[in-house]
């Protein structure tokens, strides 16, 4: 229970229990003495860390191929939509008969654990709580942002069209091996 404790617990078990046992009915310590306390015994409020994490961001490879696709954008650009500062209306690019439009779209994939907790707490200095190993159960959701029209969807006329596919090419997947699987190729060619 170590881990569970805080100024306001420490408060209420020394007013309601402590206190009560003692047989001092009416001592009442207040929050800002249990937080002296609590201090004195050399507990800390500080953040949960689960050990070194290494993102990748800067490997060789990782830089190159993110200035590849820089200089791919930006020669791809002229053939892209812009927008007007004041009023967002969609400029469209002059374009020769033979050229088409191209439009920039994004995917992105965002994952929710179960076992995304509490980050920060009290404990005695310079230790922390045994956390869960596995993240707990995850919903990942995928989803892909277009420059032009925001998520991607069909348009009203599409909808009709199409009435068996969906209207938005948003997708919420339960990862793991007893749920929907694993997220795969497969699974984002669906999604389109």
């Amino acid at each position: 229970m170590k881990f569970k404790v805080n100024p306001e617990i420490l408060r209420n078990y020394t007013n309601h229990t402590l206190f009560q046992s003692l047989g001092f009915q009416d001592k009442k310590i207040s929050l800002s003495t249990a937080h002296r306390w609590i201090t004195r015994l050399g507990w800390t409020f500080h953040r949960y860390q689960k050990g070194i994490y290494i993102d990748g961001h800067e490997r060789v490879d990782v830089v190159r191929d993110r200035e590849e696709f820089i200089w791919k954008y930006d020669e791809l650009s002229n053939f892209m939509p812009t927008f007007d500062q004041e009023t967002l209306q969609q400029i469209n690019p002059i374009l020769e008969s033979n050229m088409k439009m191209h439009v920039f779209i994004t995917h992105d994939e965002c994952s929710f654990d179960s076992h995304d907790g509490e980050t920060h707490g009290w404990g005695p200095q310079d230790e922390q709580p045994l956390l869960k190993k596995g993240r707990g159960r995850t919903l990942m959701v995928s989803d892909f942002l277009c420059e032009t029209i925001g998520t991607l969807r069909l348009s009203d006329i599409q909808q009709m069209e199409y009435p068996n596919i969906s209207k938005e090419a948003r997708v919420f997947f339960k990862t793991g091996t007893n749920n929907d699987g694993w997220w795969t190729v497969e699974n984002l060619v669906k999604q389109v």
